[in-house]
């Protein structure tokens, strides 16, 4: 069996995987917000559950974090949870007994599916989440890429085009990272609903959005065509940069009905002449590849120290 721990703003999530890297049981607990030596507990805690619902002390298990974990310094930067200046896998592991790799949840989501998931039998994979917020990874030959920074695939904080701004008149909104104008700041699930309020002045959800335009809306049909052109500016800025064998899909927008077909005819639109676009596939294992990524994490060679 693996242990799988998916850590997030709201809840830490603990997962037991059989040897098929299937869940077959989970245990969710909430997030200590604002002390981290409670976060530390309460993350031990999860980890006693697995060994104990496994009978194994040294189930081997792997983390999915929100944010940047720094593999110089071993510092993890998070917005939402209490580990600014803090080495989160050091301090796991030392509580743990043994090495606890982390992740990046986006990182484990691209692993899993770059491994018997949806990019299988591909060389360079870009696993792309666009749910609350919007990221990423990138794997070749199965293995994740992680760059100087480890800000491979942060394609969420690069500036929207100055030609959609000036197309549809965009307000140009602070971001979460502090920046101004995002690509997250309209193509996650939050900045669609953003993007009805400023072109239809509706409040509405990304799904009542989606199911509005489903069923002939003409003015939501219009914000989704808006925010397909603009997601697809994003993919291909990824395209240029990365340059992927495939683009694999996760998170709540994902389930929007024929999306990949919506935004494979938006990349061609403003692609580059003579370009190839990447496959655009919807993650294979949905919901439970990030914790499938992070079991994989001590199994794989896969971890820069």
């Amino acid at each position: 069996m693996h242990g799988a721990i998916d850590l997030g703003g709201t809840k830490i999530e603990a997962a037991l995987l059989n040897a098929d890297l299937i869940p077959i049981k989970r245990q969710r607990i909430d997030t200590p917000k604002d002390d981290y030596e409670q976060l530390l507990k309460a993350i031990q805690s999860q980890i006693n559950w697995l060994r104990s619902t496994a009978n194994d002390e040294q189930l081997s298990i792997g983390i999915g974090v929100p944010g940047v974990v720094d593999k110089k310094n071993g510092l993890t930067l998070t917005s939402n949870l209490p580990t600014k200046g803090r080495k989160l896998r050091q301090d796991i592991s030392n509580l743990a007994g043994q090495d606890i790799p982390l992740e990046n949840d986006c990182r484990c989501f691209a692993l899993s599916e770059a491994n018997d998931g949806a990019g299988a039998g591909y060389k360079k994979i870009f696993g792309l989440i666009i749910g609350t917020g919007i990221g990423g990874g990138i794997c070749i030959d199965g293995k994740l890429s992680y760059g100087f920074n480890n800000l491979a695939a942060e394609v969420s904080h690069i500036p929207l085009p100055s030609t959609m701004v000036a197309k549809y008149n965009l307000p140009l909104l602070q971001c979460g990272c502090g920046r101004t104008a995002c690509y997250e700041t309209f193509v996650a699930g939050p900045g669609l609903s953003r993007l009805a309020q400023h072109l239809a002045e509706v409040n509405l959800t990304a799904i009542e959005i989606s199911a509005r335009a489903e069923a002939g809306d003409e003015k939501m049909i219009h914000v989704l065509d808006v925010w397909v052109e603009l997601c697809s500016h994003m993919l291909d800025m990824i395209q240029l940069l990365v340059d992927p064998d495939c683009i694999i899909l996760g998170g709540g927008i994902s389930l929007i009905k024929n999306i990949e077909q919506k935004l494979l005819a938006g990349m061609k639109k403003v692609a580059l002449d003579n370009t190839h676009p990447p496959h655009l596939l919807l993650a294979k294992f949905g919901d439970s590849s990030g914790v499938r990524g992070a079991a994989m994490l001590p199994l794989l060679d896969n971890l820069e120290e």
